[in-house]
């Protein structure tokens, strides 16, 4: 069958494939706006989760279920010494099991002791918070650890990721009181990557909305001037058919401007508000980790 081919002259390449037969080209055109809503639709979600969304409550329990009992499961592990520490982690570039200075990676994992536990003390049966990403196959929980009395001893900030169907460890974080780094946040691709984004996003839109909105004002008060001149001429000339046009054409730009001006103070406005939220929660984050410490039961 004939077929049209269309290559950008500049790269030399070819753009695209357009079959001749009307049935054809109906098909490829359908799957050229399936793959632009594809695109459209993937760009929304990755919004929504740098903006701190979190999936709906059925997602997160599919994955702090088996998750938790991962956890359990290297808990009693460790406190047994029956299975090595990687029996329990994703094991890739990414494998990291940090307590204090103390740093192992996917080649060292199964090396040293993990001095939560310790014998008798327990792991709380469910997370004190659990959260997962809106768009990735990860989960954040953060587990308390007891000693035998019921104190809070430390905490495990474990990071999860789903392998073939499994969610497995991928980083684990051993805390006590004096090194508690506070309560676990929503985030998108990794811990901690919501609010520096928030901040540093909103910040350029203000700034990219109030350049616009200099040009705007600028182009509006030229408009002005045009239409204050044809308005003018159309006086000296009421009967003029060209004045009346021009005047037309004048307005016609003034209130494009005027509407342009609208549309980036709202935008501007929109992101010094989203901004002020996120300089709010950066600066509450002390106060948060002080309301989890004492919710665990954590000294201060």
């Amino acid at each position: 069958m004939k077929k049209v081919f269309f290559v950008l002259p500049a790269a030399g390449l070819l753009a695209s494939v357009v079959p001749a037969s009307p049935a054809q080209a109906q098909a490829w055109i359908g799957q050229v706006v399936g793959d632009m809503m594809a695109q459209q639709a993937a760009a929304a979600a990755e919004a929504s989760c740098m903006a701190g969304d979190a999936p709906p409550a059925d997602e997160i329990l599919e994955a702090m279920t088996p998750s938790n009992q991962q956890l359990q499961n290297y808990f009693s592990a460790m406190q047994a010494g029956n299975q090595p520490r990687s029996a329990f982690f994703a094991i890739d570039k990414r494998t990291a099991w940090t307590h204090g200075d103390v740093s192992l990676d996917r080649n060292s994992i199964d090396q040293g002791n993990d001095a939560l536990a310790a014998a008798g003390n327990t792991l709380d049966s469910e997370p004190f918070d659990f959260v997962r990403s809106f768009r990735d196959a990860t989960a954040y929980g953060q587990w308390p650890v007891r000693d035998e009395a019921g104190q809070i001893v430390g905490v495990y900030n474990a990071f999860f990721v789903r392998k073939l169907g499994d969610w497995k460890l991928r980083t684990l974080t051993l805390e006590n009181s004096e090194k508690y780094s506070g309560p676990i946040a929503q985030f998108c691709h990794k811990p901690g990557d919501v609010l520096p984004y928030r901040l540093e996003s909103s910040a350029n839109l203000m700034e990219w909305h109030g350049n616009r909105l200099t040009k705007a004002e600028a182009k509006h008060a030229k408009a002005l001037e045009k239409q204050a001149k044809y308005e003018a001429k159309l006086a000296e000339k009421p009967d003029s058919s060209r004045a009346k046009e021009r005047l037309a054409s004048a307005r016609a730009k003034t209130e494009k401007w005027a509407g342009e001006i609208i549309e980036r103070k709202t935008a501007r406005d929109k992101a010094a508000a989203d901004h002020e939220a996120a300089l709010a929660d950066q600066a509450n984050l002390p106060l948060l980790k002080e309301e989890a410490k004492a919710k665990l039961g954590m000294a201060s």
